[in-house]
């Protein structure tokens, strides 16, 4: 009996999160605003528009808001979970008003950019495309979208980096290969070596390996040469080679999010998550699995286009990498020996 009283309050605090998280699992999901049709109404208002999206309340659909810039929409109806349609109040002022839609339970979702008045300038259009990009992120319930939205801003600037590096300025430059070369052959080691500091390229590196085996003999000079150089030339295949992992690791990400998708669509409809609106549930799911197939090919098309489209760049510099690196070995082999 002791031991049962000194329970009872660990009982009842265990009992008191349960609840508490039941009750926060059994909260539907709150409204999620993607486009709205037309995306900007001339003055003073009382356009149709449709609004779509999901999660709105269809259900209890009497006691919703569909406001316009603060102003309760004049009349509206909830054809879905997915679609609202409503007439625009009449405002005072034109330009950019937040259209918000509020369920009954409260939650709500705000579209910032539509417009009363005259068609927007193009700075009002790409900020539309962005919040239709965040309202595209946003729908996404099973958090995939994150790292897919981090492997596209990677990949962006990686395909960047390779096509201002892997070029023939930057790997060998005619200007530079021409003095490096005459003042080996002269035996003018530093005036060579002075060329290779003030030009950092993959040449200046191969024949700065060259000239500090200079002392070794001519065989030691071609095989530190050799040696740079398919070190240089499996850099510039590894460099490109990221963009095809990104390509290949993006769709499967994509799928993930398809399966999981369906796993939730399944469960909504076999009923399993109680207090929902099923319909709602059903939609978000099969939403969630287009949502991240879709980005996921998005992602990997681009990544995959862009690897093929520059895989060839470094198989022809390096080409020209072997040849340059030859002249380089015959050149401290005829050092000396010019006229």
């Amino acid at each position: 009996a002791m031991l049962s009283r000194k329970m009872l309050p660990v009982v009842v605090i265990v009992a008191m999160l349960s609840l508490n998280a039941l009750a926060g699992e059994s909260k539907p999901p709150g409204p999620v605003i993607e486009n709205i049709e037309p995306d900007a109404i001339p003055m003073p208002g009382g356009a149709a528009v449709t609004i779509r999206g999901t999660g709105f309340n269809k259900l209890d659909a009497t006691k919703m808001k569909v406001t316009f810039g603060g102003k309760p929409a004049p009349t509206f109806e909830v054809i879905s979970a997915e679609e609202i349609r409503a007439v625009a109040p009449k405002l005072e002022t034109e330009g950019l008003k937040v259209v918000e839609v509020i369920n009954p339970d409260g939650q709500s979702d705000k579209f910032e950019v539509f417009r009363y008045g005259d068609e927007p300038g193009i700075m009002p259009a790409i900020f539309r495309q962005f919040k239709a990009i965040w309202a595209f992120i946003r729908a996404d319930r099973s958090h995939i979208i994150y790292p897919l939205l981090a492997m596209s801003i990677l990949a962006v600037a990686w395909t960047v980096h390779c096509l201002l590096v892997v070029r023939q300025s930057q790997i060998l430059p005619e200007g530079v290969r021409a003095a490096l070369f005459r003042h080996i052959t002269h035996n003018n080691l530093r005036a060579a070596l002075n060329v290779c500091d003030r030009n950092e390229c993959v040449l200046s590196r191969v024949v700065v390996a060259g000239l500090r085996k200079a002392g070794e003999g001519d065989a030691a000079i071609r095989e530190a040469i050799q040696a740079t150089g398919s070190r240089e030339g499996a850099r510039l295949q590894q460099k490109i080679s990221y963009l095809s992992n990104i390509g290949t690791i993006a769709p499967m990400l994509g799928l993930l999010g398809t399966v999981w998708g369906m796993i939730l669509a399944f469960q909504a409809h076999a009923g399993i998550a109680e207090n929902f609106p099923q319909t709602t549930l059903l939609m978000a799911a099969v939403s969630t699995a287009m949502n991240t197939t879709a980005a996921g090919l998005i992602v990997g098309i681009p990544a995959m286009a862009f690897y093929f489209f520059l895989r060839g760049r470094p198989l022809q510099l390096m080409t020209e990498l072997e040849v340059a690196s030859e002249e380089a070995v015959h050149a401290f082999e005829n050092r000396g020996k010019a006229k």
